[in-house]
């Protein structure tokens, strides 16, 4: 399956339609050319795409942007109405690592002793300095992995992609 538009008509024209687009494609590409599966829908207001990479680990890889309108023109802040997210998930057995989460909050963060979240500390700490990284949870073995306003990071994507733990 691919990306599909649920665009209306009248959107096609518009500047933010054309690069939602453009932007879909690329990650269509990119999947793609990795031997996974896509889907998903995009028109000018937001996208959905829904992947399956298969490397070290199945990783399902989620992209989504959402645009809220209030009407109000006073606050056209660049995150204020915008959700966008890139999320990473697979499955880790067998790593004698207990669950832990990592995030921006203070009062959440876990520090434990553990190469398993060394590793991961370390894989995504580029996305703590541009302040980018959202969350991270190691949940019964499930490993997730949410950074936000980096719908484009296809580098970090490789490397997430690359990860294999010791």
């Amino acid at each position: 399956m691919s990306l599909v538009p649920n665009a209306a008509p009248d959107e096609l024209d518009s500047p933010f339609y054309i690069q939602n687009e453009k932007l879909c494609k690329k990650w269509e590409e990119y999947i793609l050319a990795r031997g996974g599966q896509i889907k998903g829908k995009y028109n000018a207001w937001s996208y959905t795409i829904h992947t399956k990479v298969e490397s070290n680990h199945t990783w399902l890889i989620d992209i989504k942007k959402a645009t809220y309108s209030n009407g109000n023109l006073l606050l056209s802040s660049k995150y204020q109405n915008l959700l966008e997210t890139l999320t990473f998930t697979a499955i880790f057995m067998d790593t004698d690592c207990k669950n832990f989460y990592i995030g921006k909050s203070f009062f959440k963060r876990q520090s434990r002793q553990h190469p398993f979240y060394d590793q991961i500390k370390d894989l995504v700490k580029r996305g703590e300095f541009n302040k980018s990284l959202y969350e991270v949870k190691f949940k019964d073995s499930r490993l997730t992995i949410v950074f936000h306003h980096q719908n484009d990071w296809f580098d970090m994507a490789d490397r997430i992609l690359a990860f294999d733990q010791i």
